[in-house]
């Protein structure tokens, strides 16, 4: 976990990576962290890094140029690089870290580094507690089908494009935005939308009014030229839309009929799909952007991302993998599932992810696994 004295102390301001040459990542086999990997190597940079464990991401980082090396060390770092950390990497535990202290290297989240990049861009950011992954992928192929060729950074890998980011050469990007360890702080956005938003990694903010107040900064980075697009369902997104000074655009689903318009199961993903849908629409407020109906057709086709009731294996006992770790995301997940294969044995097996996560929320992960017939 990221800690609020470190974030402030330890790394160094964002503009020092102008002139940067090597970027070494740590942590470079996790979803962000390749994204920034493959976006660095595109334009030119010199990138290398490590990682805990091999896994298919590092393997395709490999195949794909990009130096990646098992075990943690700081033996192949250069006096020209950057050292650049997600955020679950311990400052005080990491070889690379102690190395990069060593020779007078600065050091950087990954937030930092994705926020450079995208300077000269228009951003859309996509926040919030649950829905980000899909409503970004969503977002993106929106965009795609609209034939405006955005730049797509997400937090899983997309199937369809082949990884966790799409490069384009339009003006326009579109990034998942993580609130956790307030990351999204280091992002300009343009449009930003709010999923939706309860109390989440309280072990970093603190409170919900701190985690509110949090995602009410961020969405004023926007400015009163911005737009904000949020789900007018939900009482979080919505107290955050109330105070905010530029355009709100709110979104709400019509009738549970629509909930069956798009590839990707569930009344959840039927608000991500008119989030992206709204966010598509928004663009067209900039001058020279025309987005018509080809983004609906677009955001209803897209397939969906990794781990995101993705199907692995579809026959008589079909195998689906989730990444949902939040009691409402299991709920939706667990809901989803059942709607879609009506009469069929629904089997759980769950694993727990963050520990402060499971404490907070021990009885509501009781209730939403509930849903299910077996539950491992």
């Amino acid at each position: 976990m990221r800690k609020r004295e470190e974030i402030e102390k330890e790394f160094s301001p964002t503009a020092t990576l102008e002139g940067a040459v090597g970027f070494f990542l740590v942590g470079i086999g996790g979803a962000g962290m390749s994204a920034l990997a493959r976006m660095l190597n595109t334009r030119g940079y010199r990138v290398r890094g490590t990682d805990s464990t091999p896994s298919p991401e590092t393997r395709r980082l490999g195949s794909e140029g990009i130096e990646v090396h098992i075990g943690h060390s700081g033996e192949r770092i250069a006096a020209d690089d950057v050292l650049v950390l997600t955020d679950a990497i311990d400052l005080n535990a990491s070889p690379e870290v102690a190395k990069a202290r060593e020779m007078g290297i600065p050091i950087f989240r990954r937030s930092q580094a994705l926020g450079w990049l995208l300077k000269g861009h228009k951003v859309i950011a996509v926040t919030g507690t649950h829905g980000k992954t899909t409503t970004t992928g969503m977002t993106g192929a929106g965009l795609i089908a609209a034939g405006l060729d955005p730049l797509v950074v997400v937090g899983a890998n997309i199937p369809e494009w082949g990884g966790p980011v799409r490069e384009g050469k339009g003006v326009w990007a579109v990034v998942e935005a993580c609130e956790a360890y307030d990351s999204f702080h280091d992002i300009d956005p343009d449009i930003v939308v709010l999923t939706n938003l309860e109390p989440d990694h309280l072990d970093y903010h603190g409170s919900w009014e701190n985690l509110k107040a949090s995602v009410e900064r961020f969405v004023d980075r926007a400015g009163l030229d911005g737009v904000l697009v949020y789900c007018s369902e939900d009482e979080g997104a919505s107290a955050v839309a109330d105070g905010f000074q530029g355009k709100r655009i709110p979104y709400w689903l019509p009738d549970e009929e629509a909930a069956r318009e798009q590839n990707t199961p569930g009344r959840h993903n039927a608000l991500n799909a008119l989030g992206a849908i709204a966010a598509c629409e928004a663009v067209a407020l900039w001058p020279g952007c025309v987005v018509g109906e080809d983004a609906l057709k677009g955001v209803q086709a897209f397939c969906g991302a990794e781990r995101r009731l993705q199907v692995l294996h579809d026959g008589d006992v079909v195998v689906i993998d989730d990444y949902a770790h939040h009691p409402t995301e299991v709920a939706a997940s667990v809901s989803a599932l059942k709607e879609r294969y009506r009469g069929r044995r629904l089997v759980v097996v769950f694993q727990p992810h963050l520990y402060s996560r499971t404490a907070e929320n021990i009885d509501g992960f009781a209730e939403a696994l509930s849903g299910a017939d077996v539950v491992v």
